[in-house]
């Protein structure tokens, strides 16, 4: 939280016409970097866990058996939301079906 808090604040201190400090918190802004770079190592964390654990037990199981699959699981989430973040995959879908829809 103190380095969301830092973050935040150097985004305001950069920005210190309102013209400026808007283009901070945008879509592809300081702040979404930040936030990019978070997830990405939450994803990383998580993938290390599950390779660690699974590399110290040398059970018979298939890879999806293990019970520390569920780290894979996260990490996989985590990367997919830091991909999302920066390219706008929801948005584009949720576009998508406004186009085709007609809504």
């Amino acid at each position: 939280m103190l380095f969301d808090a830092i973050a935040v604040s150097v985004a305001i201190f950069l920005g210190i016409r309102e013209e400026d400090l808007l283009e901070h918190f945008e879509e592809r802004g300081f702040i979404t970097s930040i936030s990019v770079a978070q997830l990405l190592a939450i994803s990383l964390l998580s993938l290390m866990a599950f390779w660690i654990l699974k590399n110290r037990k040398k059970d018979n199981y298939f890879f999806w058996q293990y019970p520390f699959f569920l780290w894979a699981i996260v990490g996989a989430g985590f990367f997919f939301l830091a991909m999302d973040e920066r390219s706008k995959i929801h948005e584009r879908i949720d576009y998508r079906i406004h186009d085709i829809l007609k809504i």
